[in-house]
């Protein structure tokens, strides 16, 4: 059966077969969307302000902290948490990390920084919205993103922030990490640890990788390493140096992503009203159907 590697959860299942996950963890939760799809035995929900109420999704291995991430890894530090059935014996890891808190570049890179504690050999990353789709897109504030795409007269609520600056600084200053970020669907980056590379730095400091642009993102495209999603198979578990490994071409593959992403949702869309007037048509419902297939008759010959 084919992968699914354009969602969410897609991904996670994914990755979760590959090192056959058993711990999960999810920083920045919201409304559980991802969260209570994933299928492991162990989970972990961190996020300040649930959506929903976790007394509802109670049951053995699930565990929910309504706290932020800084406090969640500060209190795994000094063994302040009672997770009894996931931390024996110890010292305890997660197989799968998702990130998808705060989009900002300062907490998604304490994040990962953080969660590098808690990481085994072969467990994997998935850090969310690391490529912006325009520079608005790409303001860390939302409010202000918001307030100015609205003034730039553009449509949509997208941001992301500016969490690519963490990719950029895990190229830097992580050559064990290797990492790729799928095109296609929402764009997200995969790491996982493996033999350090001889990537040379591109920037002079953590400070000089905070003050870049969504452009200057596009001019060192190739640190991103995008691939299309469905070449992941070929690229997780290498050894990884996007100078080497990424395309000439790969600030197009950024650029054109969303409209990309767009155009296979409305194919979908066409796809599933497509689907469902063929029922309509071959449905046995004579009431039902008897107009419809005047109707089609006229079109097709019209």
């Amino acid at each position: 059966m084919a992968q699914d590697l354009t969602s969410y959860n897609g991904r996670i299942a994914y990755l979760s077969g590959l090192n056959s996950a058993v711990k999960y963890l999810e920083i920045g939760v919201a409304w559980g969307t991802t969260f209570f799809s994933v299928d492991m035995p162990f989970k972990i929900a961190v996020d300040p302000h649930f959506n929903f109420d976790p007394l509802d999704h109670t049951k053995n291995g699930t565990h929910f902290f309504q706290i932020t991430s800084d406090e969640f890894f500060r209190k795994l530090d000094d063994d302040d948490l009672a997770i009894q059935d996931i931390f024996i014996p110890k010292p305890f890891t997660f197989d799968v990390i998702f990130i998808d808190g705060l989009h900002t570049f300062e907490q998604s890179y304490r994040d990962f920084k953080n969660s590098l504690r808690y990481a085994h050999n072969k467990t994997l990353w998935l850090i969310d919205d690391t490529t912006p789709c325009d520079a608005y897109s790409a303001i860390p504030d939302q409010e202000v993103s918001l307030y100015k795409r609205g003034q730039a007269g553009l449509d949509g609520i997208h941001w992301h922030g500016d969490v690519y600056k963490t990719v950029l600084a895990i190229h830097d200053y992580y050559p064990e990490i290797s990492y790729c970020t799928l095109m296609g669907g929402n764009p997200q980056t995969i790491l996982w640890k493996a033999k350090a590379s001889d990537r040379k730095p591109m920037f002079s400091s953590i400070t000089e990788i905070n003050s870049l642009s969504f452009y200057d993102m596009l001019r060192y495209a190739k640190c991103m390493m995008p691939i299309n999603y469905n070449k992941l198979p070929e690229y997780i578990f290498r050894s990884l140096n996007p100078a080497d490994d990424a395309a000439p071409d790969s600030w197009k593959r950024i650029v054109t992503a969303d409209h990309e992403a767009r155009i296979q949702e409305l194919n979908v869309l066409l796809e599933d009203r497509e689907a469902r007037i063929q029922e309509l048509l071959h449905s046995r419902s004579w009431r039902l159907t008897a107009p419809l297939r005047s109707l089609s008759h006229f079109v097709r010959n019209f």
